[in-house]
């Protein structure tokens, strides 16, 4: 069974990411400096904070570790966090632990994670993503750098105009029945958000294959 459309068209490099040339070019930065800041990406679903996290990780080598805040929010998590941080990965550099879904851990865990991230600071550097950055602790988002993912209108035209056409190009290589028109009607109607986008395609690919048959 093939993977949903929106997980085959995640990011896989940061110039597929839906960001002004100015932030793309500060990850690119990090990654080959090999040592990140403490960053918070937030912004609306769907708008890429886990694929550029997770870019990033696999930029940095193999000397990461992830936390589902959806899943493990509770003050357990931080003690998880803890071990991983202080252990020692295969990289040279520091570790980096991504927590995806921040926003859902408790408040006692991110209490903890707060005194945690400056101790740690040597041997690791976190990545928080965040649909709602109201919901983590002025404290916390105070030790890591912010990075807002919602896509600000006037770079609008200048994002399109990248991604589009690389857009087109995967949906051809993934061979998705669906005419070019028909998408470039579609992507500024749900743009930023692809993966709603490509959730609509394949409804609409999977429809005109039910229709053929």
């Amino acid at each position: 069974m093939r993977d949903a459309l929106s997980e085959l068209l995640r990011p896989r490099e940061f110039s597929d990411l839906l960001q002004p040339q100015q932030i793309i070019s500060s990850l690119e930065a990090m990654a080959k400096a090999k040592s990140p800041n403490n960053m918070l990406f937030y912004g609306s679903s769907g708008l890429g904070k886990s694929s550029a996290a997770r870019i990033l990780l696999v930029r940095l080598g193999d000397n990461s570790f992830e936390i589902n805040g959806s899943l493990d929010n509770g003050i357990d998590v931080v003690r998880k966090i803890e071990s991983g941080a202080t252990s020692y990965g295969l990289g040279s550099g520091p570790r980096v632990c991504l927590i995806d879904e921040a926003d859902y851990l408790s408040k006692q865990a991110q209490a903890g994670l707060r005194g945690l991230i400056e101790k740690v600071y040597t041997n690791c550097r976190f990545i928080l993503t965040a649909n709602s950055v109201r919901k983590i602790d002025p404290a916390l988002r105070s030790r890591c750098m912010p990075i807002c993912f919602d896509v600000p209108a006037s770079a609008c035209s200048e994002i399109i105009a990248r991604v589009l056409p690389k857009y087109l190009a995967q949906l051809r290589t993934l061979n998705i029945e669906i005419e070019e028109k028909r998408v470039r009607e579609l992507f500024p109607i749900y743009f930023p958000d692809l993966r709603g986008l490509a959730n609509r395609i394949e409804f609409e690919a999977l429809s005109h294959e039910m229709a053929s048959g």
